[in-house]
């Protein structure tokens, strides 16, 4: 994986992404208990 270009994780809270612009980390914090339900989706590059 030395080689990829970027990567990168989203929170998104109601299809709103909630991190930071600058730092990329968690900008609101927010009750967990909110959440109904999540998905994991992964990009995969073959060589």
């Amino acid at each position: 994986l030395a080689d990829m270009a970027s990567y990168g994780n989203a929170l998104l809270l109601d299809g709103v992404d909630t991190r930071d612009p600058e730092g990329g980390s968690a900008w609101t914090f927010f009750n967990h208990n909110l959440i109904e339900a999540d998905q994991v989706s992964a990009t995969v590059r073959l060589l």
